[in-house]
């Protein structure tokens, strides 16, 4: 079975999240995507975590081997294209640099704040995974601040 590696920043790095969507999937480790900052954005329905270019910025993820059968799977649950959409990028790792696929939500949505629980569980799994919680903290002051910029917080 050929498996891509697929990078997850946001609710997808839990391991118990992707044993549910995603029945091929298996855990590859983590690494960082640089130039790139953590965001929350979204719609009517909720405010989820993307990442958006920015040149002096990491982002913390986690990554995960996928089957052809995955990526349909995922592509549904993240509302690809219309919401997401997909993009092929480097990933450092403890190994060496990596190419892997990510989800990002399309830049004109609009800034949010994200559901406590979906915070919450980001917040577990970056400190399952040793990721620095700043990150993750600076993600959300920024959209807020993003919110207030916009008129809309």
């Amino acid at each position: 079975m050929n498996k891509k590696i697929y990078i997850a920043y946001g609710s997808n790095m839990s391991e118990a999240q992707m044993a549910q969507r995603c029945s091929d999937a298996t855990l590859a480790g983590t690494g960082r995507v640089n130039g790139y900052e953590l965001l929350f954005k979204g719609s009517l329905t909720g405010c989820y975590a993307t990442i958006e270019k920015k040149t002096d910025a990491f982002v913390p993820v986690v990554l995960w081997r996928i089957s052809a059968a995955d990526e349909r799977r995922l592509d549904a649950y993240e509302g690809f294209p219309r919401f997401y959409y997909k993009k092929e990028v480097e990933v450092e790792t403890d190994d060496g640099t990596i190419r892997g696929l990510v989800y990002i939500m399309h830049e004109d949505r609009c800034f949010g704040i994200p559901e406590t629980w979906y915070y919450q569980n980001m917040e577990r799994d970056y400190r399952k995974f040793g990721f620095n919680l700043s990150i993750l903290r600076r993600g959300l002051r920024n959209s807020r601040a993003g919110r207030k910029a916009h008129g809309y917080g």
